[in-house]
């Protein structure tokens, strides 16, 4: 990150306290890369996926590149692809793939960041498209409480394969962060935001 020592200092001489919030991005900003990548090419590696969901994942992928569509039907496709799936072990399996495929991506200027803005008591968030599955261990991991992601929807333990509330992607994600700092009086005037 460009002038990274000049932005702790700004966070360590400026507004002190919950009411400022830090808020940031996962895929991109928190680490390199993009985790839908690696977990879909872990499933398509272990044969998991099949002919069916890679044509439609890679339409998605150029509709979105090229066409400019927002990551909604991407998303509907990768969560499609876990119905019926358990949640106990996509934890588990979300566990190992930061342990083993996501850790050694957190940006250090980023874990620098966060660990910055905790010292200035601040309300750090992380703001995510990603489901908890992909941004869960990231954020423990760099002592992130607060969790902004695209919910799933879960009955008797099982994913359904569709999400439960909004896609936090562009419009959504402002949403969910505007309304996630009224409810903890977080002044966004005052406050940071961190994207690719």
């Amino acid at each position: 990150m460009a002038d990274i020592d000049d932005l702790l200092a700004e966070i360590a001489s400026g507004p002190q306290g919950p009411s400022v919030g830090a808020f940031f991005d996962f895929d991109g900003t928190l680490i390199d890369g993009f985790s839908a990548a690696l977990y879909f090419r872990e499933r398509l590696t272990s044969g998991e996926v099949g002919l069916g969901e890679l044509t439609a994942t890679l339409v998605e992928i150029f509709n979105m590149s090229q066409r400019g569509h927002d990551v909604t039907r991407l998303v509907e496709v990768a969560l499609g692809a876990l119905a019926g799936r358990e949640v106990g072990e996509l934890e588990r399996q979300a566990t190992e793939m930061f342990r083993t495929k996501i850790a050694g991506r957190v940006y250090p200027d980023a874990r620098r960041l966060v660990a910055a803005h905790l010292d200035a008591g601040h309300t750090v968030a992380l703001a995510s498209s990603a489901t908890r599955f992909q941004a869960a261990d990231a954020a423990a991991d760099l002592g992130i409480e607060n969790i902004l992601v695209t919910e799933v929807e879960v009955i008797d333990g099982l994913l359904t394969g569709k999400v439960d509330g909004p896609i936090l992607w562009g419009p959504g994600k402002a949403q969910a962060v505007t309304e996630f700092a009224a409810a903890r009086g977080v002044d966004l005037t005052e406050s940071y935001a961190y994207g690719n």
